[in-house]
């Protein structure tokens, strides 16, 4: 969708408690899809009600959605969720887009263009290129207009804007982390700037397959309008070509400067380096641990099940066991699950005293329904990360009196590799076990990652509100990121005629539309979010578990399809970041020996913005521009028959040569 900013921008997830995906139901997410239903239908069935109540419509789901959560789990978390997202994602995320639009929107091309299939292609073209080195977003405010209005003359221009869309306001911002958000949150997490400069081969498979196709359906377009050729334009009308508000460029390259000046910030003056140390022995140890799982589970699959038991035995090496979490972020949880074993007792003999009323009062206090104040996260802290059901292992393909054998922790599943070097199992149960083992594998991979995050919370300085034993931290480099673009904002505004502007057909409308349907989206997608972070642990768990083999390597053609299909829906920041994360969440491994993988992480997450009007932010404000502009858009479902038609053939077409 769009780049929750927090990522973009530098910012760490900066999550210390809240709603743990696990508890959260797929049912949750029922206003998401319905505002996307709404958006979809609504302006095809009252267009005139939808023109004027959008933002009403959008506020009632957002409401729905946030009663859910506050009714679902207790109200410090669902308090700490909205403002996490609120804060460290959509202020920022609108505080950019209105920068971008403000900015690029007072950059005026002059002349009178005359559109024909030649110049349209060599602005798309020109504005693919652009998109790499200025933003999706920048480069599609910047163009947008100029080619409406060259082609203003014609009755039929929805494919205009629809190919516009597919190559300026996705596509180009493939080859540099400054083109899209996905990649810009791999340059965060260690992936070298120019790596992505290595897709160019993906991009131009995507480029050199549309452009042509473009001029083809623009030819023919042109040959359907009654007038194929522009109308003269003489005397005062005719304009020669140039360009108005040359003084904006400067303040993009600048706003452009305060995106990276905030992650300079962030990784220097406003990290705390000793925090950030004190993380390093804990996360050296779970990814040796997660290495080890990963050792154990290749070997098994090959039938090597002394290996696999030998890797095993290095994983719950008690030494290694004891770094695991000798961290600050594991010595606070147990501080607060203290705290509250402490209340729990306190209240317990309260009850003895207070007789059968408040016996049962304390009971249901107690319960663990995800409504207690302190639930999840610090249940969690005590929780042992690798225990397997019985119900988990029948559901992997073991019988039920065998379950019990390997249901609970990781020394179950090295008990039965070990029986399996004695007694080598059936082709059945050496498949069962090796599916409990890559779960260890898994679950290892997801606390090296858990764990990292929390490195990069602790160590980030910022400004923190506590809500119950949760926090939300501003890091200052948001902030004072943020206050440079809106200051850059203001100087646009006043160094920019509004002669100019009008002429450019610059309005507000469409920041407004997006900035009010965004923030029904951002609250409505919270279930959403977490059930996917939540991994194998998660109601989104078949979507985590179709990206790897039994064996535990990578299905890379499942990694592309994926993340592009959820980043056409949800959020492609932390849908990168989600798969980012289960391909190991390490930059340098990903840059060489995963290449491939992260290859298809990143194109999935560029490329497949473009099949929907919410895949990525600039879509939905070309939109509105061309509907300001009296283009008939077609509507969310009909936009996507355009993408399913024109952009799912080269997607195959780059999974069969690429992946």
């Amino acid at each position: 969708m769009t780049a929750l900013s927090a990522i973009v921008f530098g910012a760490p997830l900066l999550a210390s408690g809240g709603i743990d995906g696990a508890t959260v139901d797929a049912w949750m997410a029922i206003p998401f899809a319905g505002i996307l239903l709404s958006i979809a239908i609504t302006p095809l069935v009252a267009e005139h009600f939808w023109h004027h109540n959008f933002g009403k419509i959008a506020l009632g789901w957002a409401i729905l959605g946030a009663g859910i959560l506050f009714a679902s789990f207790s109200a410090t978390a669902t308090i700490y969720e909205i403002l996490h997202i609120v804060l460290l994602d959509y202020v920022p995320f609108i505080i950019l887009l209105l920068g971008l639009f403000t900015i690029a929107g007072g950059i005026r091309i002059k002349g009178t263009l005359r559109g024909s299939p030649k110049l349209n292609t060599a602005m798309l073209l020109i504005g693919t290129i652009l998109a790499s080195c200025m933003g999706t977003t920048g480069a599609a405010m910047l163009l947008i207009r100029p080619l409406i209005r060259a082609n203003a003359w014609r009755k039929r221009k929805v494919h205009l804007v629809v190919f516009f869309i597919f190559l300026v306001a996705n596509i180009g911002g493939s080859l540099t982390p400054l083109g899209d958000p996905p990649l810009f949150l791999g340059f965060l997490r260690g992936v070298e700037f120019t790596w992505t400069l290595q897709l160019v081969e993906e991009m131009a498979i995507m480029v050199v397959v549309l452009l042509p196709l473009f001029f083809i359906i623009d030819t023919m377009m042109l040959k359907k309008e009654e007038q194929q050729t522009p109308p003269a334009e003489e005397g005062d009308t005719a304009e020669k070509f140039g360009f108005e508000g040359l003084a904006n460029v400067p303040l993009l390259l600048c706003l452009i400067g305060a995106i990276l000046l905030g992650s300079f910030l962030g990784n220097t003056s406003f990290k705390d380096q000793d925090k950030f140390d004190e993380f390093k022995p804990a996360l050296a140890a779970w990814q040796e641990k997660s290495d080890q799982h990963l050792a154990a589970l290749s070997a098994f699959s090959e039938g090597e099940y002394k290996k696999s038991y030998d890797a095993y035995e290095k994983a719950l090496d008690p030494e290694l066991n004891a770094k695991l979490h000798q961290h600050p972020a594991a010595h606070a949880h147990d501080d607060h699950a203290d705290e509250h074993d402490g209340e729990e007792h306190a209240e317990e003999h309260d009850a003895d005293e207070q007789g059968d009323h408040d016996d049962e009062h304390g009971a249901a206090a107690h319960k663990d329904d995800g409504h207690d104040e302190h639930d999840g996260h610090d249940h969690a802290a005590h929780a042992d990360p690798f225990e397997t059901t019985k119900e988990r292992a029948i559901a992997a393909g073991f019988k039920p009196e065998d379950a019990e054998y390997v249901a609970g922790g990781p020394e179950k599943r090295m008990a039965a590799v070990h029986a399996a070097m004695e007694s080598k199992p059936s082709e059945e149960e050496a498949a069962a076990l090796q599916a409990l083992i890559l779960l260890d594998f898994q679950r290892s991979l997801a606390q090296t990652n858990s764990v990292r995050a929390a490195q990069s919370h602790d160590a980030t300085k910022g400004i923190t509100m506590a809500i119950g034993h949760n926090h939300v931290t501003v890091p200052y480099a948001n902030l004072v990121r943020d206050l440079i673009i809106l200051l850059l904002v203001f100087i646009s505004l006043k160094v920019t005629a509004d002669e100019s502007r009008k002429k450019n057909g610059f309005t507000w409308f469409p920041i407004v539309e997006v900035a009010k349907l965004f923030a029904g989206i951002f609250v409505c997608i919270i279930p959403a979010l977490k059930m996917l972070q939540a991994g194998v642990d998660g109601a989104m768990a078949g979507v985590v578990n179709a990206v790897t083999a039994p064996d535990g390597s990578p299905i890379n053609a499942a990694y592309f399809w994926l993340t592009g299909t959820l980043s056409a829906f949800l959020d492609n920041a932390p849908t990168y970041l989600v798969f980012f994360n289960t391909a190991g969440g390490d930059a340098q491994y990903l840059m060489t020996t995963g290449h491939d993988t992260l290859v298809a992480i990143s194109c999935g997450a560029v490329f497949m913005g473009a099949m929907t009007y919410i895949g990525n932010a600039p879509n939905f404000m070309v939109k509105a521009i061309a509907e300001e502009n009296e283009i008939k858009m077609p509507s969310f479902f009909g936009y996507m028959v355009w993408s399913v038609a024109l952009l799912v053939p080269c997607f195959i077409l780059i999974t069969y040569l690429i992946f």
